[in-house]
């Protein structure tokens, strides 16, 4: 009995390992791709080039990119974190916005407590503050993306 259990737990043990993995792994690859919906893309050579959302000129692209890739140079700020930064900047044009914490992971494909967590996280870092309300939580950006 004690060898099965120690075989089980081995693989248990392995398994978790390779979760754990293919997680950060997960999280690189939906960060690629905001990148790449973020400035566009050529979808499988056969479509037309994707534009951004927002109906900008080409030097403010170009400005908005600059400051992405400084938000990605940043060694202190996890991938979540950056990942929400730029959909806080996004969502609104105001300073402020204020969002459940559901919606909030379901549009960064995370579960609710890794957002809550990530919001505690850049809430210390100083980079946001927030407060709950019975609407939902306001958010609020300290800090402009050209300034990272």
């Amino acid at each position: 009995m004690s060898r099965n259990r120690k075989l089980d737990m081995d693989s248990l043990t392995t398994l978790i390992k390779q979760t754990v993995r293919n997680n950060e792994n997960d999280r690189e690859e939906a960060l690629k791709e905001f990148e790449e919906d973020f400035f566009g893309r050529k979808e499988k050579s056969r479509r037309k080039l994707v534009k951004p959302t927002r109906k900008t000129r080409k030097v403010n692209l170009s400005k908005d990119k600059s400051s992405f890739e400084q938000l990605l140079e940043r060694k202190d700020l996890t991938s979540t974190e950056k990942l929400m930064l730029i959909y806080l900047k996004r969502a609104t044009k105001e300073e402020e916005i204020t969002i459940s914490v559901r919606t909030l992971a379901g549009a960064l494909g995370i579960n609710k407590n890794t957002a809550l967590d990530t919001l505690m996280s850049l809430e210390m870092k100083r980079l946001i503050r927030k407060k709950s309300t019975p609407r939902g939580t306001l958010v609020r950006l300290l800090i402009e993306l050209e300034e990272l």
